[in-house]
Protein backbone atom coordinates (compact mmCIF):
# COMPACT_ATOMS: atom_id res chain seq x y z
CA UNK A 1 0.00 0.00 0.00
CA UNK A 2 1.49 2.93 -1.45
CA UNK A 3 0.79 6.10 1.95
CA UNK A 4 2.29 8.63 -0.47
CA UNK A 5 4.75 10.80 0.40
CA UNK A 6 3.62 12.63 3.50
CA UNK A 7 3.50 9.25 5.15
CA UNK A 8 7.16 8.77 4.51
CA UNK A 9 7.98 11.89 6.21
CA UNK A 10 6.14 11.48 9.03
CA UNK A 11 7.33 8.45 9.83
CA UNK A 12 10.54 8.53 8.21
CA UNK A 13 12.33 11.64 10.05
CA UNK A 14 13.77 10.71 13.35
CA UNK A 15 15.26 13.20 16.26
CA UNK A 16 17.19 15.49 13.72
CA UNK A 17 16.90 15.51 9.57
CA UNK A 18 19.68 14.06 8.36
CA UNK A 19 21.50 15.21 4.30
CA UNK A 20 19.30 12.66 2.79
CA UNK A 21 15.95 13.28 4.60
CA UNK A 22 16.39 16.90 3.67
CA UNK A 23 17.30 15.82 -0.16
CA UNK A 24 13.84 13.97 0.29
CA UNK A 25 12.22 16.38 1.78
CA UNK A 26 12.87 19.40 -0.58
CA UNK A 27 12.98 17.65 -3.67
CA UNK A 28 9.40 16.14 -3.27
CA UNK A 29 7.21 18.74 -1.10
CA UNK A 30 6.90 21.38 -3.59
CA UNK A 31 5.56 19.19 -6.45
CA UNK A 32 2.73 18.15 -3.76
CA UNK A 33 2.21 21.06 -1.95
CA UNK A 34 1.50 23.39 -5.45
CA UNK A 35 -0.48 20.09 -7.02
CA UNK A 36 -3.09 20.58 -8.67
CA UNK A 37 -4.94 17.68 -7.15
CA UNK A 38 -6.76 18.86 -3.75
CA UNK A 39 -6.05 15.49 -1.62
CA UNK A 40 -2.24 15.46 -2.50
CA UNK A 41 -1.77 19.10 -1.72
CA UNK A 42 -3.79 18.75 1.73
CA UNK A 43 -1.65 15.97 2.25
CA UNK A 44 1.66 17.46 1.88
CA UNK A 45 0.27 20.99 3.68
CA UNK A 46 -0.82 18.91 6.52
CA UNK A 47 2.87 17.81 7.43
CA UNK A 48 3.30 21.01 8.43
CA UNK A 49 0.59 20.85 11.75
CA UNK A 50 3.29 18.05 13.15
CA UNK A 51 5.31 19.66 15.80
CA UNK A 52 8.10 17.49 15.23
CA UNK A 53 8.00 17.78 11.94
CA UNK A 54 7.70 21.88 12.18
CA UNK A 55 10.70 21.87 14.45
CA UNK A 56 12.90 19.79 12.34
CA UNK A 57 11.72 22.03 9.54
CA UNK A 58 12.57 25.33 11.76
CA UNK A 59 16.41 24.13 12.56
CA UNK A 60 16.50 23.52 8.03
CA UNK A 61 14.06 26.54 6.89
CA UNK A 62 17.27 27.93 5.12
CA UNK A 63 17.72 25.06 3.09
CA UNK A 64 13.73 24.35 2.84
CA UNK A 65 12.00 27.36 2.72
CA UNK A 66 13.70 28.87 -0.47
CA UNK A 67 13.20 25.57 -2.72
CA UNK A 68 9.32 25.46 -1.32
CA UNK A 69 8.71 29.46 -1.73
CA UNK A 70 7.65 29.26 -5.09
CA UNK A 71 5.01 26.37 -4.52
CA UNK A 72 3.70 28.01 -1.47
CA UNK A 73 3.02 31.79 -3.38
CA UNK A 74 1.59 29.72 -6.60
CA UNK A 75 -0.73 28.08 -4.53
CA UNK A 76 -1.69 30.93 -2.73
CA UNK A 77 -2.39 32.84 -5.91
CA UNK A 78 -4.12 29.83 -8.34
CA UNK A 79 -4.91 26.81 -6.46
CA UNK A 80 -8.78 26.50 -7.46
CA UNK A 81 -9.16 24.68 -3.73
CA UNK A 82 -10.50 27.04 -0.35
CA UNK A 83 -9.06 24.46 2.05
CA UNK A 84 -5.79 24.46 0.00
CA UNK A 85 -5.24 28.05 0.46
CA UNK A 86 -5.81 28.20 4.00
CA UNK A 87 -3.52 25.28 4.20
CA UNK A 88 -0.98 27.42 1.94
CA UNK A 89 -1.36 30.49 3.86
CA UNK A 90 -0.85 28.77 7.23
CA UNK A 91 2.43 27.54 6.09
CA UNK A 92 3.48 30.87 4.70
CA UNK A 93 2.45 32.72 8.64
CA UNK A 94 4.65 29.82 10.19
CA UNK A 95 7.77 30.55 7.73
CA UNK A 96 7.07 34.23 8.02
CA UNK A 97 6.55 34.25 11.71
CA UNK A 98 9.85 31.67 12.37
CA UNK A 99 12.31 33.43 10.16
CA UNK A 100 10.76 37.36 8.64
CA UNK A 101 14.13 38.21 7.41
CA UNK A 102 14.95 34.77 5.05
CA UNK A 103 10.92 34.90 4.32
CA UNK A 104 11.56 38.86 2.79
CA UNK A 105 14.46 37.84 1.12
CA UNK A 106 12.66 34.69 -0.31
CA UNK A 107 9.79 36.56 -1.52
CA UNK A 108 12.16 39.74 -3.01
CA UNK A 109 14.06 36.32 -5.28
CA UNK A 110 10.45 35.25 -6.01
CA UNK A 111 9.09 38.70 -6.94
CA UNK A 112 12.64 39.35 -9.26
CA UNK A 113 12.45 36.07 -10.74
CA UNK A 114 8.32 36.80 -12.07
CA UNK A 115 9.49 39.79 -13.46
CA UNK A 116 11.91 38.53 -15.27
CA UNK A 117 9.19 35.71 -16.39
CA UNK A 118 7.15 38.42 -16.97
CA UNK A 119 9.29 40.33 -19.22
CA UNK A 120 10.44 37.31 -21.45
CA UNK A 121 6.79 36.80 -21.85
CA UNK A 122 6.15 40.26 -23.55
CA UNK A 123 9.77 39.89 -25.55
CA UNK A 124 8.51 36.46 -26.63
CA UNK A 125 4.98 37.67 -27.66
CA UNK A 126 6.94 40.84 -28.98
CA UNK A 127 9.07 38.36 -31.61
CA UNK A 128 5.61 36.73 -32.35
CA UNK A 129 4.24 39.76 -34.03
CA UNK A 130 6.92 40.96 -35.77
CA UNK A 131 6.96 37.46 -36.91
CA UNK A 132 3.79 37.85 -37.89
CA UNK A 133 3.86 41.50 -39.70
CA UNK A 134 6.96 39.72 -41.51
CA UNK A 135 4.48 37.15 -42.70
CA UNK A 136 1.89 39.52 -43.96
CA UNK A 137 4.39 42.13 -45.99
CA UNK A 138 5.84 39.07 -47.87
CA UNK A 139 2.08 38.26 -49.06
Amino acid sequence: MDLGTGAYLAVGFGKSLNLVDVHLFVNNTPNHVGFIKREIAERALFLWNNDHIVNLIAQNRSVILPIIFEALEKNVQSHWNQAVNGLTMNVRKMFSDMDVELFEECQNQYMEKMAMVEELEERRELTWQRLEAAVKQGD
